[in-house]
């Protein structure tokens, strides 16, 4: 267990300022231009790693692998975390399976749990929902 001195250790390490980077080229670039590196870096992607079986009900047209969004660039340094973190939740692409557990894609969201979301800023969110529609045999 951490000492009380260890504790004030560590809190005073995070609530330092972000070193300059002086000699890194990155940061001798304009911020306007960062920015938009940055955004490039965190935005979603298409996965290049996975994508969904053929004969799965997700993959459609325009769908065929899972989105994804990196976030390794944020843990190389301070200042890269500082400046690109907001561009992190600014814009958020959601994708919803409105069907069984069991037929949703792997790591798929919950769309029952996103009611609990609440972004501390307004945030842009891109939709997509795949509602599979089947019956069940019960009379509504």
């Amino acid at each position: 267990m951490a000492s009380v001195h260890q504790k004030l250790e560590i809190a005073e390490r995070r609530h330092k300022p972000a070193s300059p980077q002086l000699e890194s080229p990155l940061f001798g670039l304009p911020p306007e231009l960062r920015r938009h590196i940055f955004d490039l870096v965190v935005s979603p992607t298409p996965s290049t790693k996975y994508r969904y079986p053929r004969s799965s009900i997700w993959n459609r047209p325009g769908h065929y692998v899972p989105i994804q969004r990196s976030s390794t660039l944020l843990r190389t340094c301070q200042r890269i975390y500082s400046e690109a973190l907001p561009l992190l939740s600014q814009r958020t692409k959601l994708t919803f399976y409105i069907t069984t557990f069991a037929r949703r894609p792997a790591g798929a969201l919950n769309p029952f749990k996103v009611q609990a979301w609440k972004p501390q800023k307004p945030v842009e969110v891109d939709l997509e929902v795949f509602a599979q529609l089947w019956d069940s045999g019960v009379d509504f």
